[in-house]
């Protein structure tokens, strides 16, 4: 079967490489012609047809899928891919992008009649080699809907570069969650000579802050821009034991609208400031909670317990 190809000629004029621009077929008997018209530099012709034959070998490798796992900005979530699998979790968002491992590269040029979703979504792909084999980005050109059950088929007559098809048709379903859920992408706690970044985790440890002045700055930065004015009461800094009894009234608070970022400035006044004093900083979730500008809540409180030595 034909080829394309480039070629280069040795220094000494005596030996042509050939360079094929695609993969050969496996298990495939090539011919390749040398004509009797190819002349020599001293315009001699070889006087005859030179034949030669090669056979490629057969990739015995299964081609299948490895993995696949739903993704966005903030979280990649595994994808159970066993035959007709449940995939249902508060964590698989309604903007997530499908990730699709294969062990082989393969062309992606109308995979979507291969890749299909039922109910049906379009979609564009795109693809990387890393490693482990070959990154297939599926990115839905809307969001799926909160609730409802996406079959996801990939069928076996899926075929790499190699022409061997899948090993077999991967069938698993995807219910994303009914909202798109708010979450912290960091908590930071600082004061004039200390700072502790909670990775907002929710935490029961005690976070020890030496305060220099009666002030504690908190920077939190969301995954989406919060409604500012219906989540500013669920910012709570509350003290919870310890030494002094405190009063504790907000300084100040700022929104930057490029990094979806609130920095809060709590002051803490002391009547007694001698001794270690507990509080906990806290974030309301839930449905009175923390909330963003489409309604979506933060699904679970966050707090994080800190120490202060006066």
């Amino acid at each position: 079967p034909t080829a394309s190809y480039t070629y280069q000629v040795s220094t000494d004029m005596k030996s042509i490489n050939l360079s094929f621009y695609e993969d050969l077929r496996p298990s495939t008997v090539y011919q390749i012609t040398l004509k009797k018209e190819i002349l020599s530099i001293f315009h001699n012709t070889s006087g005859e047809d030179y034949i030669y034959n090669f056979t490629t070998i057969n990739d015995d490798s299964s081609f299948v899928l490895l993995a696949a796992n739903m993704k966005n900005q903030d979280n990649n979530i595994p994808l159970s891919i066993n035959y007709l699998a449940e995939n249902h979790s508060i964590n698989i968002e309604k903007d997530m992008s499908l990730i699709l491992l294969f062990s082989h590269d393969l062309p992606i040029k109308n995979i979507s009649s291969f890749i299909t979703l039922d109910p049906s979504l379009q979609y564009t792909c795109f693809k990387q080699q890393i490693s482990q084999g070959c990154e297939v980005t599926i990115d839905f050109n809307k969001d799926m809907e909160g609730e409802k059950k996406y079959r996801v088929t990939v069928k076996k007559n899926l075929t790499d570069f190699y022409l061997n098809e899948l090993d077999r048709e991967y069938c698993f379903f995807i219910t994303p969650d009914g909202l798109k859920s708010l979450k912290p992408v960091i908590v930071i706690a600082q004061d004039d000579s200390s700072t502790f970044i909670t990775n907002n985790e929710p935490r029961t440890d005690i976070v020890p802050l030496n305060i220099v002045i009666d002030k504690v700055t908190f920077i939190i930065k969301f995954n989406h821009p919060i409604d500012i004015f219906k989540s500013l009461n669920y910012f709570q800094f509350v003290y919870s034991g310890g030494y002094a009894v405190t009063d504790i009234s907000y300084d100040s608070y700022s929104w930057d609208e490029s990094t979806n970022t609130l920095t809060l400035v709590i002051n803490i006044n002391s009547s007694d400031p001698i001794g270690t004093t507990y509080f906990s900083f806290i974030i309301t979730g839930g449905e009175e909670g923390v909330v963003d500008r489409d309604g979506n809540i933060l699904d679970n409180s966050i707090a994080v317990v800190f120490s202060f030595d006066w």
